[in-house]
């Protein structure tokens, strides 16, 4: 797919969002036609049923909370973002059965929240369940983590209100306030130790 489309458009990740569009509706565009394949990157991913996705954006905290999901019972699957290309994680599960519900937890920052809205934006176009935020893990971080400056990234007004609609309430409201600082708290601050005494249902409450 790459490779055709460096090929064709001189920009080898023009197809990658070109395919979900709406030139390869019924009648249109095939990979036949173009002489391609879709080619995505493996998905580290643990599924434990056919319930609901998480999807994680950093590794470290995917380990962690997929360990504690097979211990508390969570009948779904944990799913490692990867950052962002969590875009392309999607369309690589795009083929599976699609879940009840679907969760995602990132970093508390402008970045994170980048990457979070790309996965909103897939998740649509892919015809996936509205991708919503796993309440209770950002409340678990943002409570328990300590702050740090974020100087790289500068927020929009935009983006602000973005992360207060879908975050939603208090909550939202804290965490704009917070990335509009400048400041961020990493998902890591969710590790073992804090998922430990942790209930599935807490993940995912308002």
């Amino acid at each position: 797919m790459r490779e055709r489309s460096l090929e064709i458009f001189h920009d080898e990740k023009v197809l990658d969002t070109v395919v979900l569009g709406p030139l390869f509706t019924p009648g249109r565009l095939t990979w036949q036609l173009l002489e391609a394949f879709p080619c995505w990157p493996p998905v580290e991913q643990t599924i434990l049923g056919d319930g609901d996705w998480l999807i994680i954006e950093n590794f470290t905290t995917y380990h962690s909370i997929s360990a504690r999901a097979r211990e508390a019972g969570f009948q779904g699957r944990t799913v490692w973002g990867s950052g962002d290309q969590v875009a392309t994680r999607l369309s690589a599960l795009a083929d599976s059965p699609a879940p009840q519900r679907l969760w995602y937890f990132g970093d508390i920052d402008a970045g994170g929240f980048r990457v979070a809205r790309s996965a909103v934006r897939r998740a649509d176009l892919l015809r996936l369940p509205p991708l919503r935020p796993a309440y209770g893990l950002y409340r678990m971080a943002f409570d328990g983590g300590k702050a740090r400056n974020d100087k790289t990234n500068r927020p929009s007004g935009e983006a602000l209100q973005w992360i207060r609609d879908w975050l939603d309430g208090q909550l939202g409201s804290a965490v704009a306030e917070l990335v509009g600082q400048q400041r961020r708290k990493v998902q890591e601050y969710v590790g073992k130790m804090q998922l430990s005494d942790s209930a599935i249902d807490d993940w995912f409450a308002l």
